[in-house]
């Protein structure tokens, strides 16, 4: 009688951890038995997200070019947009893979995919996506309160901004990508939306 009643003491005491459940930007459900503590990130982007939503203790793995914050690179590169190491990736245990929708190979991610490995899509194409997905990669890493105030936070920017170049007259743009050849950049990307948010045109927004 008294073992059951100490293991049921055992039972009541221990904490309960919640599965978590999140939309990628693909529009699947990812589904992991616990909040990601050890999280690959493949796009510079992304891992800077990650630290943003108070889950930079979290990554394990970053992608080849990741310079921001100052403590992302300090963690282990992976490979980078055309190529992996996935022996590497596979030896870090990930709980989850954050990938680049648009910009990592679909065949790399294939190969994650097809050992086991969960992986969120993920894919930021205008300014306003930057605080919902800070929000989501909060809830993948359990995370969420120090994530929604880090999304408020650059939400609150991005009126700012909107707010100091509301009426003034608009600059006209032309955003130099590469020049052999000559490379621009269209309306959709984020780069025009930062352009316009800081009260420019960019010439070539009808792309």
């Amino acid at each position: 009688m008294i073992r059951s009643l100490a293991l049921l003491a055992l039972f009541v005491a221990a904490p309960v951890v919640a599965s978590v459940s999140v939309v990628d930007d693909a529009g699947r459900t990812v589904t992991l038995p616990a909040p990601a503590h050890r999280i690959v990130s493949l796009a510079p982007n992304v891992t800077d997200a990650l630290f943003a939503a108070g889950a930079g203790a979290y990554v394990v793995g970053t992608s080849r070019f990741t310079e921001y914050p100052e403590a992302a690179r300090k963690v282990p590169v992976v490979g980078d947009a055309t190529m992996i190491d996935l022996e590497r990736i596979v030896a870090l245990k990930p709980d989850i893979v954050i990938v680049w929708k648009s910009g990592n190979a679909a065949s790399q991610v294939e190969k994650i995919v097809r050992l086991g490995i969960p992986v969120f899509y993920a894919e930021t194409t205008r300014l306003a996506d930057v605080a919902a997905a800070t929000r989501r990669f909060g809830v993948l890493a359990g995370t969420s309160d120090a994530a929604m105030k880090s999304a408020q936070a650059f939400d609150q920017s991005l009126a700012d901004l909107r707010k100091t170049y509301a009426g003034k007259k608009r600059l006209k743009v032309f955003y130099q990508i590469w020049d052999r050849p000559l490379m621009t950049i269209g309306h959709a990307q984020i780069i025009d939306d930062a352009i316009a948010l800081c009260g420019g045109t960019n010439v070539f927004a009808d792309l």
